[in-house]
């Protein structure tokens, strides 16, 4: 019997990397359906891209531990989420935000998630659109906004959540 949509409530958040990642995950359930139980998980994860020259003589990238990052570093955040209750959680209930880290830029096009809608803000969260949606003052009259005035990124995910499924959704920063 899958959760019935209702109003957001705050369901897990579990942070492998403390102190970095700051996320929320929302799932909706109906408040008349007390014998459901839908459990979302999350783990935060953050890792250093690393960018090498292989045998070939290609420049790759990697995932390594930030053990130690500078200004200009590039650093990809991820949210694993898993359904570890009972019933589905219907779709579209499962919403994540996070916020864009203190001291890094967003960097365009890194925003990926499986099988989400992407918004973003520029205002700290309190409204989300598509990139050609938002708008911001420049100099007196209004401009799109470019990625680096994004404050929030949010992921809808599409499908419903069965239990046991997981999913995955992150982006990328630089430090400044």
């Amino acid at each position: 019997m899958p959760i019935s949509k209702g109003f957001p409530t705050l369901i897990s958040s579990v942070s492998k990397f403390s102190g970095i990642v700051a996320g929320t995950v929302f799932v909706a359930a109906a408040l008349a359906a007390p014998q459901a139980s839908a459990r979302v998980e999350l783990v935060n994860e953050v890792h250093k891209v690393d960018r090498y020259v292989d045998d070939k003589g290609r420049v790759q990238r990697r995932l390594v531990e930030p053990n130690q990052v500078v200004p200009g570093d590039e650093l990809r955040y991820s949210v694993r989420f898993t359904n570890t209750g009972d019933n589905n959680v219907d779709a579209g209930s499962v919403v994540i935000t996070n916020p864009i880290p203190g001291n890094t830029e967003y960097l365009e096009g890194t925003a990926a998630g499986d099988a989400a809608n992407i918004l973003y803000s520029i205002d700290a969260g309190a409204q989300f659109g598509t990139p050609v949606s938002l708008r911001v003052e420049e100099d007196g009259s209004e401009a799109p906004a470019n990625a680096s005035d994004y404050t929030t990124i949010r992921w809808v995910y599409a499908p419903s959540l069965a239990p046991g499924a997981t999913g995955t959704v992150s982006f990328n920063v630089r430090l400044k």
